[in-house]
């Protein structure tokens, strides 16, 4: 897990700019503590399948501008909570 902490701060270094968002999940899926995401405004489908593979809940925020791909991944997403993944498939 050390190396994708490390390919973090690389991608981090050369973009010249840090994703909050990414940095916590990252930081996350290597074990290292960090901030909870309680805010995703702008869903991605990495940023979603990152959160299921470090277990984190999907914030209910992501629903505002999910298309309805991302609508589809969050409601089928078992880390979702169960309101915002009813909410999704309403959509």
């Amino acid at each position: 897990m050390a190396e994708a902490a490390l390919d973090a701060s690389l991608l981090a270094e050369t973009t010249g700019s840090t994703d909050p968002i990414f940095s916590a999940i990252v930081d996350k899926l290597s074990g290292t503590p960090s901030e909870p995401v309680d805010s995703m405004l702008e869903p991605t489908p990495l940023r979603l399948s990152m959160l299921r593979s470090a277990n984190l809940p999907v914030p209910a925020d992501a629903l505002g501008t999910a298309s309805s791909p991302l609508l589809r991944m969050i409601a089928v997403s078992p880390n979702a909570p169960l309101n915002v993944r009813l909410e999704a498939a309403e959509r």
